[in-house]
């Protein structure tokens, strides 16, 4: 039980006072004395809460510190792993260019035998024919050429 917290004597006289008969201003200060009382937290009463309050927010803060260690070092691994993978990504993808150089130089060198051999082995075939060819212009033959070309022949 807790203290009251009024002085229950000073209120009973000062009932008396005002005409209140004696048992009566007794009862009432008794009753505004105690009454009040289970409903107030006393300072002492206070102060164990606040204690407690504060042990659990410690005891919180404590796992939550190390959560952030245990996180941290995990986090760590995690970057490591990465590391390791984009190391791994990186040579993989050198020795896929430097394949791929080898294979296009092949490619290359495939396409220039071909046209070699194309150039060379198969016979060329005959120039197409023209679609269209002007009609010949007859020339008449000069009279001292057909008289040279008649005289000479045996």
């Amino acid at each position: 039980m807790s203290q009251p917290m009024v002085d229950t004597l000073q209120l009973s006289d000062a009932f008396r006072k005002t005409g209140m008969e004696p048992e009566q201003a007794e009862g009432m200060a008794r009753a505004l004395g105690e009454e009040p009382g289970a409903h107030v937290v006393a300072q002492g009463d206070l102060q164990a809460g606040f204690r407690e309050v504060r042990g659990e927010i410690e005891a919180v803060d404590h796992r939550l510190a190390l959560a952030r260690t245990e996180l941290g070092g995990e986090i760590r691994a995690l970057d490591g792993k990465i590391e390791g993978v984009g190391t791994e990504l990186d040579a993989k993808l050198d020795a896929l260019h430097a394949t791929m150089k080898i294979v296009g130089t092949a490619v290359g060198l495939a396409i220039a035998l071909l046209g070699f051999v194309a150039g060379t082995a198969v016979p060329r075939s005959p120039a197409p024919a023209q679609w269209y060819a002007p009609p010949q212009a007859t020339v008449p033959a000069a009279p001292a050429a057909a008289e040279a070309a008649r005289t000479s022949m045996p």
